[in-house]
């Protein structure tokens, strides 16, 4: 039986010295970065050399990734900040921010007759995916890497450089925004056959999707019952998540691995061996990139320089550069703080060792000050700290908190479960299992999933008593899993989720969540055509997309008019576009309508129906 190695197992054998180690770590991610590398930046050849950088990125320094089951959100972290370090002096070629009512949106490729049945759900989910294009840089992040690379809580978190309130934040606010944009696109482009004031809106529309074109749908579908379900058949995220993959260039994976292979030794801090690290400030508490995004050189906007002034004295917390003075020399000011953030991120709350410069200055000259005498201390400094200037020259004075050191204790070990994974299988959501502590004092403890916001815990920390045990209830929420909102998130099909109960100075137990969620065919707006003499024949076109292959597609068309209605049956085929297709000939010549109804079925045995009313044109 062959076995799938772990991201930590293949860390490991890469830091090992297994030089096919990379290689597989570049076959299970390069296809999601170089998707994400070629969106955000619009340009193939950039996102081939980024994806070549992140490689080259993690051979040398994979080592300090304190948790090596975080291997993902780790390198999408490492292509955010090469994404910034590349377009930070570039304007993108069509910049659109969805919030502005001053700028217009994004022109996607467009065709303005393309509407209702004749757009197929690929082609629109390139269309809306294009569309997203036009985001501002940080919420086009968001979107890909939380729809398409599914990637949530602590994981997204990190990859955005955020901390997961922020992350949390920031998704919830783009998904509002997005939702609503690209969700008038998406009813713009499908939903004018289906709603006769929509179409009145649109019909002088030329395919550019302007801000006033956007207002006016998204206004009308805001009121209008017809065009919400429209919306809600093709929502804008599934169909964002669905768009075709940007495929990376053949010969890319020839180039990264010969690029790495001069890579000899996998670092653990300290100097890079090469200019592509070198630039990147890393995080000493689980080894991720912090953000390398200046608002400006030498003043940054949470841990940047700070100048304390009082008379008598002034204290100067800057980066590290140095500072010329008045007759020509210079006073080199050193601090290690966390490089700055994005502008909705935060710094690093890890205290970091700064060298305060005193100076003490006579308050009363005017003019050009004197070079000081310069005394140094180092101190440990968690947030920015502001003095009051005194009416009387004084000495400045820096309390900081002890710094205490904690040593795990060696005799403690891992809290025991009753079980190692836990299946809810295709419909469980509810499951217990008993947590044991086994050491002879009590212990603290807390657990969580890496997808906090699928599985939740009852209770999700307390402190264990010696020899006590306690009863964890561990929910699944199916119903949001399985929604098409969390198909990028969270697909179709088996679902292993790793779980984790870290105890206070005791190793952590590792639980697998394990389980299944399936998702009914999504089909979309049905097309009823009637052609040769006398309307005899029908044809029909339907949009239908699922994850998992699809089992049939049919279609029941019941004939009214004449004596009694009729029905028939037909087997739709795929037409290779995302359609599918049919035809009923020879229609009796009393028949005044025909109603469609079309079942579609995925071997699951899931299986979504809907269905439209024609009436038989009257030139027949």
């Amino acid at each position: 039986m062959t076995t799938t190695p772990s991201d930590a197992a293949l860390v490991a054998a890469h830091l090992a010295g297994d030089r096919t180690a990379l290689a597989a770590i570049y076959d299970r991610y390069s296809a999601g970065l170089y998707d994400t590398a070629a969106a955000m930046l619009s340009d193939r050849h950039d996102a081939a050399d980024m994806v070549q950088d992140v490689y080259c990125i993690a051979a040398e320094r994979l080592g300090q990734l304190r948790d090596p089951e975080r291997l993902k959100p780790w390198l999408y972290a490492v292509l955010r900040n090469e994404v910034y370090r590349r377009t930070k002096r570039r304007r993108r070629a069509t910049p659109t921010d969805f919030q502005s009512d001053t700028v217009p949106d994004v022109v996607a490729p467009a065709d303005p007759g393309a509407d209702g049945a004749a757009v197929a759900f690929a082609e629109l989910a390139s269309l809306v995916r294009s569309a997203a294009a036009g985001l501002d840089e940080r919420d086009q992040l968001i979107l890909e890497l939380s729809i398409r690379q599914g990637l949530e809580g602590a994981d997204l978190a990190d990859a955005l450089g955020v901390t997961p309130e922020q992350s949390y934040s920031m998704v919830h606010r783009m998904r509002e925004r997005v939702d609503r944009s690209l969700g008038a696109f998406v009813v713009a482009k499908a939903g004018r056959r289906e709603c006769s004031t929509l179409d009145e809106i649109l019909r002088d529309w030329d395919g550019e999707f302007s801000v006033l074109i956007r207002k006016r749908v998204a206004r009308h579908v805001e009121s209008c019952e017809t065009c919400e379900k429209t919306k809600g058949k093709v929502a804008p995220l599934a169909l964002f998540g669905a768009a075709p993959v940007l495929a990376a260039p053949l010969g890319l994976r020839d180039r990264v691995l010969a690029a790495t292979s001069g890579i000899s030794t996998p670092g653990t801090g300290g100097g890079s061996t090469g200019g592509t690290t070198s630039r990147i400030r890393w995080r000493a508490s689980d080894g991720f990139p912090r953000v390398s995004r200046f608002v400006g050189r030498g003043l940054w906007w949470a841990t940047g320089a700070v100048v304390l002034v009082a008379a008598g004295s002034v204290v100067v917390l800057s980066a590290a550069e140095s500072t010329p003075s008045s007759d020509g020399s210079s006073i080199t000011i050193v601090d290690d703080s966390p490089e700055p953030a994005s502008d909705d991120a935060v710094s690093d709350s890890t205290p970091a060792t700064t060298t305060i410069v005193t100076t003490t200055v006579d308050t009363t000259a005017v003019g050009i000050l004197p070079v000081p005498t310069v005394a140094s201390t180092t101190v440990a400094l968690a947030t920015p700290t502001s003095v009051t200037p005194a009416e009387t020259p004084s000495t400045i004075s820096v309390t900081t908190a002890p710094v205490t050191t904690t040593t795990k204790p060696t005799s403690l070990v891992a809290l025991g479960a009753s079980v190692a994974a836990i299946d809810f299988s295709a419909t469980g959501t509810t499951a217990t299992f008993r947590l044991t502590n086994p050491n002879a004092s009590a212990v603290p403890w807390k657990i969580a999933s890496t997808r906090p916001s699928f599985f939740t815990f009852s209770p999700a920390a307390g402190t264990l008593a010696k020899g006590a045990s306690a009863t964890i209830t561990v929910t699944f929420a199916r119903s949001t899993a399985s929604s098409y909102s969390n198909a990028s998130s969270f697909p179709e099909g088996r679902f292993d989720v790793a779980a984790r109960v870290t105890a206070t100075g005791a190793p952590t137990t590792a639980m697998q969540l394990l389980g299944a969620v399936g998702r009914p065919p999504q089909v979309g707006t049905i097309a009823v055509r009637f052609s040769a003499a006398s309307c005899a024949n029908v044809s029909i076109q339907v949009p239908v997309t699922d994850e998992s292959p699809l089992k049939s597609v049919l279609a029941t068309l019941t004939l009214t008019g004449g004596v009694a209605p009729s029905t028939r049956t037909l087997a739709l085929s795929d037409s290779g576009k995302g359609s599918w297709v049919g035809a009923s000939a020879d229609l009796p010549g009393s028949t005044t309508a025909v109603s469609v109804s079309v079942t579609a079925t995925d071997r699951n045995g899931l299986a979504t129906t809907t269905g439209t009313k024609v009436t038989r044109p009257t030139s027949c």
